[in-house]
């Protein structure tokens, strides 16, 4: 990580390109005394760690320490922001250049309230993995040569796919970097002070942490509407388990776009996708195409469908183990395509735009599931049908008006 102090007009027409309002109520207050500072980090290097800022460097500035996480703005690529519980790592979204975070902790501290931030972020994504298995131990000799790998960071599992690339994204000093601007306390503290020359400061800072509040808002609805689909099942004597349960509402939360899925890694934004590529085909020499999945921002589901798979689960809540561990998950998938056909077909008002495919599937067949092999997608055939993510999987659109 490289930090290097900025003066307001440096960096102003960047801010000016993602947020016309935030450039505006800064650009009436700075002086030429301000200094910002831009921090570039390399792929895969936290940014945020369970609520705190994570490089030395940048903890050591006392020009930020005037709330828990300082009001910041992403400049460039992608970050993943996610909750680490000890036990999983939990993907919540994935920021693109121009997202801003820090606002509801500034705002917190406006008004004298314990802010308690447990969320981290990450310069690149973090959910990230090769479709192919990559355990071979001999083709993986040739990946600890040529990047220098601990034995440690053997993959294998998807899960443990970042930290491979993570590293050897680091080996090679790629010039992927991910820029993110820190506010100071000369600009910002003002604000929470609400000094009147502040002002539009302060109500972008208020506005800008409220849409994280109406968010919040949202959940709750997705509760309420659980409950009526809950005394729908119930009265049409559909029984289901607790854990069939969460996967649904987690389903139902992807396609109202309140929460991640996974989508082909196509494009350098989340990670310096090239160097990966080139590490799988022509060093470890995967026997198939090297694609690799990438998890799909909330914004991104407004354009184009996803894919979350249940042995890979990312579950908010609920117990991700059951799903890791199912041993009929086409008995599992096939009940739950059920459930969402009835639910699409008795109710009118539930809209849920999920389609569930698996390797176990026969084409032939007219259950509600569909066979792996019909998944319309750019990514490689064989992969779909022989990696472990799309054994069992679902395709989720996005509602055009969610409840």
């Amino acid at each position: 990580m490289i930090i290097q102090k900025k003066a307001w007009k440096e960096i102003s027409h960047e801010i000016q390109q993602y947020s016309e309002e935030l450039f505006q109520a800064v650009d009436d207050i700075a002086v030429s005394t301000d200094i910002f500072y831009e921090a570039k980090y390399s792929y895969g290097e936290n940014i945020l760690l369970n609520g705190k800022l994570a490089a030395p460097e940048v903890q050591q500035l006392t020009e930020l320490h005037y709330a828990h996480i300082p009001l910041s703005i992403i400049l460039s690529k992608n970050c993943e922001l996610y909750v680490d519980n000890q036990i999983r790592c939990i993907p919540l979204d994935l920021l693109p250049a121009g997202s801003i975070f820090g606002s509801y902790e500034v705002l917190d501290q406006a008004f004298g309230l314990s802010s308690k931030p447990i969320w981290s972020i990450t310069a690149g994504v973090k959910n990230i993995f090769s479709l192919q298995k990559l355990t071979e131990l001999i083709k993986f000799k040739k990946l600890q040569q040529q990047y220098r790998l601990q034995d440690n960071i053997i993959p294998y599992n998807y899960f443990k796919h970042f930290d491979l690339f993570k590293n050897i994204a680091a080996a090679e000093r790629d010039d992927w970097e991910c820029r993110v601007l820190f506010f100071p306390k000369s600009v910002i503290q003002p604000a929470i002070e609400h000094k009147p020359s502040h002002s539009l400061l302060t109500q972008f800072i208020t506005k800008y942490s409220w849409q994280s509040v109406n968010a919040a808002i949202d959940m709750m609805q997705s509760s309420l509407q659980w409950e009526k689909i809950s005394l729908a099942l119930s009265q049409m004597n559909i029984k289901i388990d607790q854990h069939s349960i969460e996967v649904l509402k987690h389903l139902m939360k992807i396609s109202q776009a309140k929460m991640p899925g996974f989508k082909l890694l196509d494009n350098e934004n989340n990670a310096p996708l090239s160097l990966f590529k080139f590490a799988l085909s022509e060093v470890y020499r995967c026997r198939y195409k090297p694609d690799i999945m990438s998890l799909a921002g909330i914004q991104e589901i407004h354009r184009q469908k996803v894919f979350y798979s249940f042995l890979h689960p990312t579950l908010l809540d609920g117990n991700p183990n059951l799903s890791e561990q199912l041993r009929s998950y086409f008995g599992f998938a096939e009940r739950l395509a059920y459930i969402i056909h009835v639910l699409n077909t008795k109710i009118p008002d539930i809209k849920m735009p999920i389609d569930i495919y698996s390797s176990k599937k026969s084409t032939n067949s007219n259950h509600h599931i569909k066979s792996n092999q019909i998944i319309n997608t750019t990514v490689d055939h064989t992969n779909v049908t022989k990696s472990r993510f799309f054994h069992c999987v679902a395709e989720v659109s996005k509602v055009n008006d969610a409840m």
